[in-house]
């Protein structure tokens, strides 16, 4: 039974990411990619200081290392209906995601408003178990 100072350990250390610090921008975190093996991870969005949905994007493979970075939105497609949509995320609330949803890649997530003013941490816990 649970007491009122246990302390729990998370079976592999969550991933934290800041919002509102990245060099040249105040709207993403630092980018990431999905550790190899993984299978699911379970995502927590803080309350931001703006209500706001949170997109995930992934770095375009860049031809050569003079190419300017560019980051598109992670979009999945609905088999019923063969249509793309964007991978959104309200502020707020935790996911549990399949790895496989999140694709390869260098991946960011990314608000629509700045968050310079006060940053806030998403945490990322992954799993090898499902």
């Amino acid at each position: 039974m649970a007491t009122a100072n246990q302390v729990y350990r998370f079976p592999n250390p969550p991933q934290k990411l800041t919002v509102g610090t990245s060099p040249g921008s105040t709207t993403s975190s630092e980018p990431f990619i999905v550790p190899q093996g993984m299978k699911v991870v379970t995502v927590f969005f803080p309350d931001f200081a703006t209500s706001t949905a949170v997109v995930l994007e992934a770095l375009t493979p860049l031809a050569d290392v003079e190419s300017s970075q560019t980051w598109v939105a992670v979009q999945i497609t609905k088999l019923d209906t063969i249509t793309a949509v964007a991978m959104s995320f309200a502020d707020n609330k935790t996911y549990t995601l399949p790895c496989t949803a999140l694709g390869g890649g260098i991946l960011r997530w990314t608000v629509a408003d700045t968050q310079a003013s006060s940053p806030v941490n998403i945490y990322m816990i992954y799993s090898r178990d499902g």
